[in-house]
């Protein structure tokens, strides 16, 4: 199982996950695949609100 989030451009400090696009729960979809893709569509959205342009943080953690 992963989790996987990103740093909210608002704070810099919260850290979301985005279950809608990327949802880490679902690993074998994630290792199969190797990779997840968030739209930024959501990324310009809040909670993260990144303006264009911006460099986008995301951390992936891995749990068994």
């Amino acid at each position: 199982m992963y989790k996987i989030e990103v740093l909210s451009a608002v704070d810099n400090v919260s850290w979301y996950e985005t279950l809608a696009t990327c949802d880490g729960e679902n690993s074998e979809i994630i290792v199969q695949n190797r990779q997840c893709t968030v739209p930024m569509e959501t990324l310009l959205q809040a909670p993260f609100s990144y303006p264009l342009s911006a460099v986008i943080k995301a951390r992936v953690t891995a749990h068994n």
